[in-house]
């Protein structure tokens, strides 16, 4: 009783001094079947919105929730997340294919009929970088039951939320033209919780990647911590680590959910893991 209690200590209060969880979501509503912008899994263009952590903020996304238009069917999604660089998608921090959605509503039509897709995601942390507002991308490409490119994922012309969507045609990244004075915005909701800074002086804004993982864990922004402790669902040290500058080996570890808590001079961090 005693370890399991020190768990849910971890999960709840293993955190840096001076801040709080809550549930939190970056969401875009719908607007009628405005338009859309092609995204399927069988084409070259691939979609991204983008969205955007306050300063000293961590958010850890649990479920995405989208609305795309196909007449069959859809299928299943590849989902990638991606740092900023300057304004469109950079490095890819995490990828997955062949994502199964957790449900599939069908809620209209619009020439095409028109999808709400949910999926529930492995937990994955996006920090704020350098005490700043820090953009990041995810890009949301899906296939349908006849495997044809007629996909496309729900745009609006009204409450902006950040940039316009970013679209890469095989080549190259580019934010969608709007010489026109219209602006565009992706239809979603990114929820999950956030890790809500009381007081952000001194705060080291760390991030552990790729979540799922297969064997090796990378860390943003480790300078500040000397030490990497690994726990099991029961509360059982498993693993520690106290040169952070490589990455954290997790391969010996069996398939599962872990905490991996991270700790430094002046702070504590605790980060739900799971090995594939």
């Amino acid at each position: 009783m005693k370890n399991i209690i020190y768990v849910i200590l971890l999960f709840i209060s293993g955190q840096i001094t001076g801040q709080q969880d809550a549930p939190c979501s970056f969401e875009s509503p719908p607007n009628f079947f405005e338009n859309g912008l092609r995204s399927s899994s069988e084409d070259t263009q691939v979609v991204a919105n983008d969205l955007i952590v306050s300063p000293g903020d961590e958010f850890t996304l649990d479920y995405i929730e989208v609305q795309f238009f196909s007449t069959p069917l859809l299928v299943d999604a590849d989902i990638s997340y991606y740092e900023d660089d300057n304004g469109l998608p950079g490095n890819v921090l995490n990828s997955m294919t062949d994502v199964t959605p957790t449900s599939v509503t069908y809620i209209g039509s619009f020439g095409l009929d028109s999808w709400q897709v949910k999926f529930e995601l492995p937990q994955f942390s996006f920090a704020s970088q350098g005490g700043e507002a820090t953009r990041y991308w995810i890009s949301i490409t899906m296939s349908n039951f006849d495997g044809d490119n007629g996909v496309f994922w729900e745009t609006k012309s009204v409450d902006q939320q950040g940039l316009q969507p970013a679209i890469f045609d095989g080549s190259d990244w580019m934010l969608v033209d709007t010489s026109g004075g219209q602006h565009l915005e992706g239809v979603y909701i990114f929820s999950g919780e956030c890790l809500l800074s009381l007081s952000d002086e001194s705060t080291p804004a760390i991030a552990l990647y790729p979540n799922p993982v297969t064997e090796t864990l990378k860390c943003i922004k480790c300078e500040e911590a000397t030490e990497a402790t690994v726990y099991d669902l029961s509360g059982k040290k498993v693993g520690g680590f106290s040169d952070l500058s490589e990455e954290i080996n997790l391969e010996n570890l069996q398939s599962g959910m872990y905490f991996v808590e991270l700790s430094g001079p002046d702070f504590r961090r605790t980060f739900r893991i799971i090995k594939e």
